[in-house]
């Protein structure tokens, strides 16, 4: 399903990844672990090709994403969800937040409708559709973050630290809609630095330092070098 072979992303001087060879599977669910500066929201952003490696390819299914154009990018992120650490929802209903991007992409009232009732039942916040953000606390911002991400059913759904602001039983509610996601046909990758999310789930986990993969562990537990 995704692909990365010999990738290489560099900030200046700085090398964040260094000759990257990785492959996860349609449906699969993993976590990328690894202290700050480790790689871990590169690989996500050259994932939606908000950037562009400095060699190597990427291919998200069978298609190569390194020379799309300005409209294949946007076809490309149709079918990738993203969930934010920092929410980044605007000072609108929660409802009018779902409907922004459906709106821009020409979808009829109706289908708007359904599609934010069937995410809004998937996340369980029906009875906060009419809600403004400040009204909701950080578990629920975040539970709209999600239906965000996933309101066009995408294929695969990337997560940047979404349990980092929050508690710890808002955290594992938020983890578990993640999984329940991933589940129904979805593959999920997680940045992130909970160590108890991470050796809750026992999921494969994927460990970077000093812009390289030094661990891949199915079932893994949290552990940075």
């Amino acid at each position: 399903m995704i692909r990365l072979r010999n990738v290489t992303k560099t900030y200046q001087d700085f090398v964040v990844l260094n000759h990257i060879n990785l492959h996860i599977a349609k449906d699969e669910f993993v976590f990328l672990v690894g202290p700050t500066g480790s790689g871990k929201t590169t690989i996500l952003n050259l994932l939606t090709r908000e950037e562009v490696p400095d060699a190597g390819k990427i291919y998200v299914g069978m298609t190569s994403i390194n020379e799309l154009n300005e409209r294949q990018v946007a076809n490309l992120r149709k079918n990738i969800g993203f969930i934010f650490q920092d929410f980044k929802i605007l000072n609108r209903t929660i409802y009018e937040n779902l409907a922004y991007v459906l709106k821009i992409q020409g979808e009829k009232k109706q289908i708007i409708k359904e599609k934010i009732d069937r995410v809004a039942e998937l996340v369980g916040f029906e009875s906060k559709l009419y809600c403004y953000p400040h009204q909701l606390s950080g578990g629920e911002q975040q539970k709209v973050c999600i239906a965000r991400a996933i309101i066009n059913k995408p294929h695969v759904l990337l997560a940047d630290e979404p349990t980092g602001n929050l508690d710890p039983d808002a955290s594992l509610e938020i983890i578990q809609i993640i999984s329940k996601i991933n589940l129904d046909n979805t593959t999920v990758i997680v940045a992130t630095h909970d160590k108890a999310i991470v050796d809750l789930m026992r999921k494969r986990v994927i460990g970077l330092h000093g812009g390289n993969i030094v661990r891949d562990q199915q079932m893994g537990s949290y552990h940075e070098f």
